[in-house]
């Protein structure tokens, strides 16, 4: 066996372990159960996709869909867009700078620049999140979306 078909059994494994659970969940979101689950398919459905445009009678006849706030999931996924507005083109900035800085200017300081560039990466999602979490507690905003 060459190499070759090894890497590419390889990624064939690693593509599969990456995008089985989201083919899954797609598939899942189809099932005619509330909530959705994997075991004991219903029937083929719609009604997660439809929820937008279905009326009030159909949304209050379904014991999951009527615990959800319509209004309040298209605010808060306004909201949710108007923050990526900012934060991509400022992140696609910031991190083609430095890249730039990184490859191009060679200095003493390029050792701890490379630490400071890529220290996010570097440490796991959780750590960020919860840094984030106190960050933004400390400031008294509070995490969610806040129906105006």
């Amino acid at each position: 066996m060459t190499s070759q078909r090894i890497l590419t059994g390889y990624m064939w494994v690693f593509f599969a372990f990456m995008f089985a659970p989201l083919i899954l969940m797609i598939i899942t979101s189809f099932n005619d159960v509330s909530p959705p689950s994997v075991m004991g398919w219903r029937g083929f459905t719609g009604k997660w996709y439809a929820f937008f445009w279905m009326s009030e009678a159909d949304i209050r006849a379904d014991p999951v869909l009527r615990a959800l706030d319509r209004d309040r999931f298209v605010a808060c996924f306004g909201g949710s867009l108007q923050v990526a507005a900012v934060v991509v083109p400022l992140s696609l900035l910031l991190g083609l700078s430095g890249a730039v800085l990184l490859t191009r200017w060679h200095s003493r300081a390029n050792g701890p620049l490379w630490w400071v560039l890529l220290s996010p990466m570097l440490a796991p999602g959780i750590i960020l999140g919860l840094s984030a979490l106190v960050f933004w507690g400390g400031l008294a905003l509070v995490p969610g979306c806040s129906q105006s």
